[in-house]
């Protein structure tokens, strides 16, 4: 990952904690008001926060491109929101509003385990799929494989792993239509074009 992005991974979380912490407990009140309250603060944190990442990412605070702006979207929704709704939920039980607070938690954790299942549990599963197609124009049998949506920016252990099981599976012929190798820097692109073909 490039440093710039880092950095602004970073400070999205950073800011974005740290400015959720003082608009959700700054006022004490815990009736239906403080709820809304709760509510429309939770909504314009996430607003003004998609807003000052987009336009890091746009005038070059992080590497732009489509990509880096979704992936510091999803910092503040996952990294930022999601922990502030599941301690917020806390804060409303202790309140003795748990209808409130359970369902805070509830949309919180449904949102933590969904990033965590889309960033370390999807990526690293392989899918391979098997169609046996017959026709009469062809007599000799031809083992065609196609590799897409590998979607790495990083060549690693599991690319390795998916390269291992294209040579066991020793096709006569290799498509790659697409969505192999993002693209986060030009120079780090090439690097890993290189290892991608190695």
């Amino acid at each position: 990952m490039d440093t710039p992005l880092i950095v602004a991974i970073c400070l999205t979380d950073i800011i974005g904690l740290t400015l959720g912490i003082w608009l959700l407990w700054r006022r004490r009140r815990s009736g239906p008001a403080a709820l809304a309250g709760d509510l429309g603060r939770f909504v314009c944190l996430g607003l003004l926060l998609a807003l000052l990442t987009t336009a890091a990412a746009v005038l070059g605070f992080a590497h732009f491109n489509p990509f880096t702006v979704l992936r510091l979207w999803c910092h503040v929704l996952f990294c930022v929101l999601a922990p502030l709704l599941i301690v917020r939920g806390v804060w409303w039980l202790l309140r003795r509003r748990r209808v409130v607070g359970a369902l805070l938690i509830l949309v919180g954790t449904g949102m933590e385990a969904t990033y965590l299942w889309a960033r370390h549990v999807e990526p690293y599963r392989l899918q391979v799929r098997r169609h046996r197609l017959v026709t009469p124009r062809v007599d000799t049998p031809i083992r065609v494989l196609v590799l897409s949506d590998l979607q790495t920016d990083h060549v690693g252990v599991f690319e390795g792993e998916v390269f291992r099981r294209i040579a066991a599976i020793k096709p006569d012929l290799l498509l790659i239509p697409g969505d192999v190798l993002q693209r986060p820097t030009v120079l780090k692109f090439e690097q890993e074009r290189r290892a991608l073909l190695e």
